[in-house]
């Protein structure tokens, strides 16, 4: 699982869509395991060699955190209906289509001037699509979380792999509430689209602090983060 959160469920990222309703969550969970329960069985039917359900659950509620923070609440929509249809075709089968389906998809969610989209997700085979910013789309803590751990894992999730050589200790930082920075190491997590910062030694208690990801920081396909991009989060007392 992403090692950002210390999290062990795959399901964390779909549950933590920022602005999707209770429902809209529920449903973004039912929908992302029974996806990839069908994806399992039918790889096995074939005779192909399957991903693991943690894999899959993990790309497809990736994906729905990146849709909802870049495309909205309507692509977010118009994809669990689209998953919903392909639920309902046997393995391997072309017919019935979910043409209609897959249209209001792209509608919805702005593919018609995508290249390299894959069907039925949205995401660009080459992690970024054409006139798509590098964006990022989760951050761990949470913008404004309190009573934070003052040994905390700090990072962000960008919605295609990062390139390592734009990471660095002057595009990611921490400072505190005097606008001091916080010494840390910074390096790309166990999965390429996590960056992930280490401050030194444990962080002063009952403090804010900001994370601040510098405009220019670019992923492997040559797509840069566009304006500086920052969130705050408060520790709690060590006590």
């Amino acid at each position: 699982m992403r090692p950002i959160l210390g999290a062990t469920v795959g399901l964390l990222w779909a549950v933590l869509v920022v602005g999707c309703t209770d429902d809209t969550r529920e449903v973004i969970t039912e929908v992302v395991q029974s996806t990839c329960e069908r994806n399992m069985r039918c790889e096995a039917e074939e005779n192909r060699v399957p991903e693991t359900i943690e894999e899959c659950e993990r790309f497809l509620s990736a994906t729905f955190a990146a849709l909802e923070r870049v495309r909205g609440e309507a692509c977010v929509q118009a994809t669990i209906t689209l998953l919903e249809c392909e639920l309902e075709r046997p393995c391997g089968a072309i017919e019935p289509a979910c043409t209609a389906e897959e249209e209001e998809n792209d509608r919805a969610c702005g593919f018609e001037n995508d290249t390299e989209t894959e069907t039925m997700t949205g995401v660009c085979a080459s992690g970024v699509c054409e006139q798509q910013d590098l964006q990022i789309v989760e951050t761990a803590p949470a913008d404004g979380q309190t009573e934070v751990p003052v040994d905390t894992r700090i990072g962000f999730q960008t919605n295609a792999p990062i390139d390592p050589a734009s990471l660095t200790s002057e595009t990611f930082f921490l400072t505190d509430d005097q606008g001091t920075r916080v010494p840390s190491d910074v390096f790309i997590g166990e999965e390429p689209d996590i960056g992930e910062l280490r401050p030194d030694a444990p962080l002063a208690a009952i403090t804010s602090f900001t994370v601040t990801v510098k405009a220019g920081l670019a992923s492997s396909a040559g797509a840069t983060l566009e304006d500086d991009f920052e969130w705050n989060f408060t520790t709690l007392d060590r006590e």
